[in-house]
């Protein structure tokens, strides 16, 4: 598996509370993992460190279980952006195995601005041009869509 078209990756740890009576990571604890994922990229490209400042609600996850997890195996995450409009865009993901490639989810979620205190959505217009600068500097012009 190459992660190079993902922004950024995260290494997951397996929890022995993640696991199930079949000894594999539980369908639900993959939700997790993906959050995970978004923190560490909110922390490197926007530069998200509190987590009063994180404007924005989950509104769709959905997942396509690839291959079971087990506890030694050795995860990785990689979340890019897909899809971005005026007060929401997709998180596009893949978990997958950081020593054989071998990926055991793809997964996808919509992020949607939200202004905690008139409890309404909102534009992501400064998100949105971080993300297009780091789209620029770090993976070149062609990357921004």
């Amino acid at each position: 598996m190459s992660n190079e078209q993902y922004e950024v990756t995260a290494d997951i740890p397996i929890r022995f509370r993640d696991l199930d009576a079949m000894g594999h990571v539980n369908n639900s604890v993959f939700a997790t993992y993906l959050e995970m994922a978004r923190v560490e990229y909110y922390r490197q490209i926007v530069g998200i460190k509190n987590p009063t400042d994180f404007d924005m609600v989950i509104a769709h996850v959905s997942i396509d279980y690839l291959a079971p997890i087990h506890m030694d195996d050795a995860v990785t995450a990689s979340i890019r952006v897909g899809d971005i409009g005026q007060t929401s865009f997709v998180f596009e993901y893949v978990l997958f195995d950081r020593h054989t490639g071998i990926p055991y989810a793809r997964a996808r979620s919509v992020q949607v601005g939200y202004d905690f205190e008139k409890e309404q959505k909102k534009p992501i217009g400064t998100w949105k041009e971080q993300v297009a600068r780091f789209k620029a500097e770090r993976l070149g012009p062609e990357a921004i869509k």
